[in-house]
């Protein structure tokens, strides 16, 4: 959907000074895309061809590939797939849009997803991190 830009607004906005908050507001998506690129290049120049998770996984005993770790893992993915499946038939025909089904498939990988995340999350707190990182490959990590 086209919108039409009122110019004489973008350039009443243009020549006033920005406050902190504008700043702020105005710079998130910048400040947070450049974390992304910043780790994209950095991994570029200096990537052995093994993924920051490996590393992750190296240092942090949290993240080592044991058995729930895997299952989880797997749950998840697995509900990606399918959601991903479920999504490519809906954009392919439309009528074939079944929210019970959408609901079902989203239900399957809920509960590994959310306890994933929660436990990510606390794995990656402060006080542990500073027990396995530097402060500055922390800085390289995009988030």
């Amino acid at each position: 959907m086209a919108t039409e830009v009122d110019k004489s607004t973008i350039d009443d906005q243009a020549v006033k000074p920005l406050t902190k908050e504008d700043e702020r507001i105005y710079g998130s998506l910048g400040k947070r895309m450049e974390g992304f690129h910043e780790y994209f290049k950095y991994q570029c120049a200096h990537s052995s061809g093994k993924s920051s998770r490996h590393r992750r996984t190296k240092k942090m005993p949290s993240f080592a590939e044991n058995e729930q770790h895997l299952e989880s893992h797997k749950k998840i993915h697995d509900g990606l797939e399918e959601l991903g499946k479920i999504i490519r038939k809906v954009y392919d025909d439309q009528s074939t849009y079944s929210p019970s089904e959408l609901r079902a498939c989203m239900d399957g990988f809920r509960e590994p997803l959310m306890r994933h995340l929660d436990e990510e999350v606390n794995d990656l707190r402060a006080e542990n991190m500073r027990k396995y990182w530097t402060k500055e490959e922390v800085r390289a990590i995009p988030i």
